[in-house]
């Protein structure tokens, strides 16, 4: 908007012109519900990682892969019922 010579307000109008409440809801919503997801699970696996050199990388991988598999089951949940209703 700085090298358009547009100011803010009117480049927030465009974007809530094009960008509907609901589309904008929905992604706030799953960008949350995505984070409360990997900390929980990053919480869960770092607390019960073993207390040996290698336990804490076996943790964190684990954590990142269930991470990675809720997130895309979620997120592919989300869109069907984005969709569906």
């Amino acid at each position: 908007a700085a090298f358009q010579n547009i100011s803010f307000m009117e480049q927030l109008n465009r974007f809530l012109q094009i960008v509907g409440f609901t589309e904008f809801s929905v992604v706030v919503i799953k960008g949350c519900v995505f984070g409360m997801v990997i900390a929980t699970v990053s919480c869960y696996h770092g607390i019960n990682a073993m207390p040996s050199r290698t336990g804490v990388p076996k943790a964190a991988i684990r954590a990142v892969i269930q991470c990675l598999l809720f997130v895309f089951l979620l997120d592919a949940l989300a869109a069907y019922l984005y969709w569906v209703f």
